[in-house]
């Protein structure tokens, strides 16, 4: 089960840099503990989407269906 992390606001850096992007060919046990982290955090907020620089992390995880 995924942390439920703060969701970051406009004017906060990570949300304008251009992230690392993710092989969706090599997803190991961290990729799967963040997609879990954005899960429960989508869950626990009231938006319909969720991308990993709005919880803080640096990655770009577009393909990706969870």
């Amino acid at each position: 089960m995924g942390k439920v992390l703060k969701v970051r606001e406009v004017g906060e850096p990570i949300l304008e840099k251009q992230c690392e992007e993710v092989n969706i060919k090599n997803i190991n046990r961290d990729i799967i503990d963040i997609i879990e982290d954005l899960k429960a955090t989508l869950e626990f907020g009231t938006g319909l989407g969720i991308a990993a620089p709005q919880i803080g992390v640096d990655k770009r995880m577009k393909d990706i269906k969870i």
